[in-house]
């Protein structure tokens, strides 16, 4: 028997309580994704609106990439409601047709 053993009682009880533990926690996890299942998300679909979140995931790019083309103008037009940007579908779409080539080399 371990010398924590000794201390606490029996291998037994550790075993009870290192349970006990383990299905607080599993509880806890549960509990925690319900509450964030349930929190709304910064994805309005409203006249087809977009976050630059989701565009550049769309794009393959990161948001920062996304801020740099607006800073240089050559990235799709978006959409500033208060704070908050937006890209409108649409427009995005019309952005990456006017980037067709026409030729490959």
């Amino acid at each position: 028997m371990s010398p924590l053993c000794n201390h606490l009682g029996s291998e037994k009880s550790i075993i009870y309580v290192h349970s006990f533990f383990l299905l607080i926690f599993a509880q806890t996890v549960v509990i925690m994704s319900a509450t964030t299942a349930e929190q709304p998300t910064k994805q309005p679909n409203i006249f087809g609106l977009i976050t630059p979140e989701q565009l550049a995931d769309q794009l393959g790019v990161t948001v920062r990439t996304l801020q740099q083309w607006n800073l240089k103008r050559t990235g799709p037009p978006r959409v500033v409601i208060g704070q908050q940007i937006f890209y409108k579908q649409t427009s995005v779409q019309a952005w990456i047709d006017a980037r067709e080539s026409k030729h490959s080399r």
